[in-house]
């Protein structure tokens, strides 16, 4: 079976296409490896020959992120999933619980707050027994939310004393 130290989930699309960039150009590239996968074949392959690497240096798979189990099998390949297949609340979970269940690493970029908290409450037991790390919210979209709170807390604060808290809500 191939292994790869980092899984590109998604990565056909503008983000993982970025990613697979910054990878194949890190000056560290020596000692990790890094695979890509997503839904079509043409599509990856595109994606590797612009990446100017030798061929058959990056090991790419096929998946259909709505089916589990091709979710669980491609999982298995890899040590940490970068997963850049949104919207999140609809195609991530069963990305992190495959994660989850067979202890491999997970990170995302989103920035749906309300799945993250649902995240955290289903699967964080099980994350610790099986040694997963999951870290979601490592993009963009978490950034304006997770500003708004820091500056709020701290204006709060300057006004109201050290015991201000802060909860945040979302909708769209």
């Amino acid at each position: 079976m191939v292994m790869v130290d980092i899984l590109i989930l998604g990565a056909t699309g503008y983000t993982g296409r970025l990613i697979a960039q910054y990878l194949a150009a890190h000056p560290q590239r020596s000692s990790f490896t890094f695979g890509l996968a997503a839904r079509s074949q043409s599509r990856l392959e595109n994606v590797v020959r612009g990446l100017n690497l030798p061929e058959g240096d990056i090991p790419t798979f096929i998946v259909d992120i709505t089916k589990p189990s091709d979710v669980d099998a491609v999982v298995q390949h890899a040590k940490v999933v970068i997963n850049t297949v949104g919207p999140y609340w609809r195609w991530g979970t069963s990305v992190v619980r495959a994660c989850v269940q067979q202890g491999k690493h997970y990170v995302d970029l989103t920035g749906e707050v309300h799945w993250v908290k649902d995240i955290i409450f289903e699967l964080d037991y099980a994350a610790v027994k099986s040694g997963s790390i999951v870290v979601p919210c490592c993009g963009l979209d978490s950034v304006p939310s997770d500003v708004l709170a820091f500056v709020a807390n701290k204006t709060l604060k300057s006004f109201g004393g050290p015991s201000t808290t802060i909860d945040l809500s979302t909708s769209a």
